[in-house]
Formats: structure tokens, C-alpha cells, sequence
């Protein structure tokens, strides 16, 4: 085992988001913001909403409601949003060619992403999954590896509304049909094969069998290479 640890620069730290959003606040230290989190929830993540620019159709009526106790605890009650618009949207209209995703896949292969162009892919699939029936609701499986298009995907189902569940690449045929029925999963996204450990993978076999007796309607191949 390593003994390596990172330890920031006191430029990076001062740099830091953290530190810009402790001493927005007064805060001194990192205990001190610990402590006043945990004393006052309400106050910390309606201070990291203002911070982080999350953009509400409709703004929330009170930060939680624990009033079912613990387990059942709302947050942002009330409150309607895309988190697309928070997350890929602002960025596209703010900064469009600042680089969103940075990818290197195992065999060294690299390849990014600026704001531009994911909301550029993110709407392009979204409006091709609408013209496959893909609505509100429906779920999504998305049984792909470490790439791009994975994002991609879990983005554009989020614009639509539709709830992705991202299922491990390295499953076998039966866990994975498992999952597709448990999850009720209308549409599955799978890549043409990929690199592991050296070994190239093909998930059509595996998929080929998964799929039966189950609601998935459509499988969408992503090309790898």
C-alpha cells in the first residue's frame, strides 16, 4: 500500500471552492463549517444552493422536512428543477467552449467534451430516446462501460424525465436480466464491445440472452470505436 497523500498548495487551497465559500460566510475552518452544517441544515444547503447557482422553475417552500421522521426525510420541498439546466445548460450559455469532460480509456485513447458540444449530444439523444417513446417516467438501463457516451446518456434522460438506472458493465447474462426486470426497464443502452484489463469484451451474448422475458422494447448500440 501507498503512504502517498495529497496535500494542496496554500495557493490551491486559497483557489479552492471551499475556501471561497467558507470565507463567504466567515467560516475559519473546515470544523467550523463541519459543525455548523450539522447544527444547521436548513441554513448549510440553502447556502450551497445560492453557492452552486442551482436554477429552479419553481423555487422550493422550505429546505427539509423531517416531520415523517429520518427515513423519509424532503428536501427542498416544493421545489421543481431539471437538473440538466444546472448542470450542462448554465454552462453551455456561460462558457460554451470550456471543457466539460476529459475521457481516457484503458487502451490510452483520449477524447473531450466542451459545454457546447455535450449539450449539443445530450439534446440530439434526447429528442432521438422521444422519438422512440421514451417519456417521463420510463426507465432507462444503461449497461455500458467508463465512456463519454455513458454521460451522455444518463443526461439525456434526465432532460427527458426518464429514470436511469446505470447497471455494471461487467455483469453476467442473469444478473443483468435480473436488474432489467426488477427495474422494469423499457429501453437498455449497450456498447458494441470494449477494452478490460487488457481483454477486448463483447456484450452481445451476454445481452442477447438477458433481454428475454423482459420489457425492455428497444436496445440502442453504442459504437465503441
Amino acid at each position: 500500500m501507498s503512504d502517498f497523500v495529497f496535500i494542496p498548495t496554500e495557493e490551491q487551497i486559497e483557489n479552492s471552492n471551499i475556501q471561497s465559500f467558507m470565507n463567504k460566510h466567515g467560516i475559519s475552518s473546515l470544523t467550523e463549517l463541519s459543525n455548523k452544517a450539522k447544527s444547521n441544515l436548513d441554513w448549510y444547503w440553502s447556502a450551497v444552493d445560492e453557492d452552486i447557482g442551482i436554477i429552479w422553475d419553481k423555487k422550493y417552500e422550505k429546505i427539509s422536512d423531517f416531520s415523517k421522521g429520518y427515513p423519509w426525510a424532503k428536501w427542498f420541498v416544493g421545489g421543481k428543477t431539471n437538473i440538466i439546466k444546472s448542470s450542462v445548460e448554465k454552462f453551455s450559455r456561460k462558457t460554451p467552449e470550456k471543457i466539460a469532460y476529459y475521457f481516457i480509456s484503458e487502451d490510452y485513447s483520449t477524447s473531450k467534451l466542451s459545454y457546447k458540444d455535450l449539450e449539443k449530444n445530450v439534446n440530439k439523444l434526447a429528442n432521438g430516446m422521444k422519438s422512440l417513446g421514451v417519456k417521463k417516467g420510463d426507465v432507462v438501463a444503461i449497461y455500458m462501460p467508463m465512456i463519454k457516451e455513458s454521460i451522455i446518456a444518463i443526461l439525456a434522460c434526465a432532460k427527458i424525465g426518464a429514470v436511469q438506472t446505470v447497471i455494471f458493465s461487467g455483469y453476467s447474462s442473469d444478473s443483468l436480466q435480473l436488474r432489467l426486470q426488477d427495474c422494469n426497464a423499457k429501453i437498455l443502452f449497450i456498447s458494441d464491445g470494449f477494452q478490460r484489463k487488457g481483454k477486448q469484451i463483447s456484450q452481445k451474448t451476454a445481452v442477447d440472452d438477458a433481454i428475454k422475458n423482459t420489457n425492455v422494447e428497444k436496445t440502442i448500440v453504442v459504437n465503441y470505436k
